[in-house]
């Protein structure tokens, strides 16, 4: 085969010196504008060759023995042309670098290194609303409500929500030493920072209705979920808002298990159509339960994505609940790294290939198509509104100390666009002006907690450009489950 591969090539570059006396302008004739004009002579004169060459000889031996010129002479072009092999693929196969593998393995599982508390801007204090099970600060005794006063003995009164997280996060292993306040206690912990796990999933319940975010599906996502339904269990609670808009997908085995949860047992969930029918596999629950009380509204929308369309179409289609809101995303193929070896001394990445399609149980396809929802509800935008506000006076700096209508005219657009203001008394205190410091931040401004005048002008730019969301889905959710209790109530 080597010396084969010498006469082809050799042969192969004698050909294209000559080519074009008997093949007249063909390359250029038929290249379409966005080829590269090299390439597709190039495969023209290889399937020319392939056609014309009285011996056998394939269009993929020819091709071979072009490789391996091109490589030798320029084996750092590897990377390049592996890339290039599946740059006119589908959207969502592509080569990974090593680097950009670490970027993917944080999205599919975005952990961080912490103490696994999350943390709001109370008023005047630092306020920790939830402790993840099992992190290092669970472990120390830390609780849901404690307020944060120092952290590694530095004041933390003051801080905003980020510079609290940059000073807790850190090295895996290292140390943070926190003063908590606790029913006028002043309480100190040393806690060891560890790999933290995300949420993926929050939850709560209001008149006896659960709500339940799902952000993604990864591999913690089943446990969360499951407490989530432990909670809605233990307190009775059978009608649940599963709410998945914006969520990417994730893994399959995720999604997968979270359904177990909810779809009875032997219910299929989804088929996963491979290229060769001995390769098709359909799932279906293997719940522990025969039939469940338990209703869901899903809440999709136009972000709604891969797995957590397979989430919601399952859940309608074998008729545990309904679906709600506008069409999804519609990507319904499934993605596997190849586990690509390395060669020689060259540290390859790795490429993400569509190896597969699923359906919904009903063998209907998503992608490209999408869930559509069964009752179509769309958010609205509007305007902020700032005509019943106090109208900005922009007589000059305004820091804390300051008061008058200035002043609360600030504090109540900062509140309106979701920054801790305090309270909205007119006067800048030290809520204040943290607001403002987080603000500066983000508009990309000199972060210094001061209203100048280019804040303030900045400000009111964005309060005329600001478009407030209306929640509509979330409340036809709510609405949905209340008129089918109130029509119950009827009934007995």
């Amino acid at each position: 085969m080597k010396h084969m591969r010498k006469r082809i090539l050799g042969f192969f570059l004698a050909f294209a010196l000559i080519v074009s006396s008997c093949m007249p302008a063909f390359a250029e004739d038929s290249a379409r504008p966005e080829e590269n004009l090299q390439a597709r002579y190039i495969k023209d004169i290889v399937r020319e060759v392939a056609k014309q060459y009285r011996f056998d000889v394939s269009e993929s031996e020819l091709y071979e023995a072009f490789t391996a010129y091109v490589m030798n002479e320029h084996p750092e072009l590897l990377e390049g042309a592996i890339r290039a092999v599946t740059s006119d693929l589908d959207p969502f196969s592509g080569y990974y670098s090593r680097d950009e593998l670490v970027g993917f393995g944080q999205f599919i599982e975005p952990n961080y290194v912490g103490i696994g508390i999350e943390i709001t801007r109370a008023v005047g204090c630092l306020e920790i609303t939830g402790v993840t099970p099992g992190s290092p600060a669970e472990a120390a005794g830390i609780k849901a409500g404690d307020q944060i006063a120092t952290i590694n003995g530095e004041d933390a009164t003051h801080f905003n929500i980020d510079m609290a997280a940059e000073r807790v996060r850190g090295e895996e292993g290292t140390t943070v030493n926190l003063g908590i306040l606790r029913e006028d206690q002043l309480l100190s912990f040393t806690v060891t920072r560890a790999n933290i796990a995300s949420i993926t999933v929050t939850y709560e319940t209001v008149d006896g209705i659960g709500y339940m975010k799902i952000s993604q599906f990864n591999s913690t996502t089943p446990d969360d979920v499951k407490a989530a339904l432990s909670s809605f269990d233990s307190q009775g609670v059978k009608q649940i808002i599963a709410d998945v808009r914006d969520n990417p997908g994730g893994e399959l085995n995720s999604v997968l298990k979270v359904l177990y949860q909810i779809v009875p047992e032997g219910m299929p969930l989804t088929t996963i159509d491979y290229n060769g029918e001995e390769r098709d596999v359909t799932f279906c629950s293997n719940a522990k339960f025969k039939e469940t009380d338990r209703t869901f509204v899903v809440l999709i929308n136009e972000n709604t994505a891969s797995a957590a369309e397979l989430f919601a179409g399952a859940i309608r289609e074998n008729k545990v609940g309904i679906t709600m809101g506008v069409r999804s995303y519609g990507k319904g193929t499934v993605q596997e790294f190849m586990g690509l070896n390395s060669l020689g001394g060259e540290k390859l990445g790795d490429i993400k290939l569509t190896v597969a399609e699923y359906t919904m149980p009903s063998g209907e396809s998503i992608h490209k198509k999408g869930v559509e929802p069964d009752i179509e509800v769309k958010n609205q935008y509007t305007p902020f509104e700032t005509e019943d506000l106090a109208p900005m006076v922009f007589e000059g700096k305004y820091t804390v100390g300051d008061s008058g209508d200035g002043v609360l005219a600030i504090e109540q657009r900062l509140d309106g666009l979701g920054y801790q203001a305090g309270e909205l008394d007119g006067v800048f205190d030290e809520e204040l002006e943290l607001a403002v410091y987080s603000f500066q931040s983000d508009a990309g401004l000199y972060p210094y907690g001061v209203m100048d005048i280019t804040t303030q002008t900045y400000l009111k730019n964005v309060c005329a450009e600001m478009k407030v969301l209306h929640d509509l889905q979330i409340e036809a959710a709510w609405d949905y489950f209340k008129d089918k209790a109130g029509t119950q109530n009827d009934q007995n």
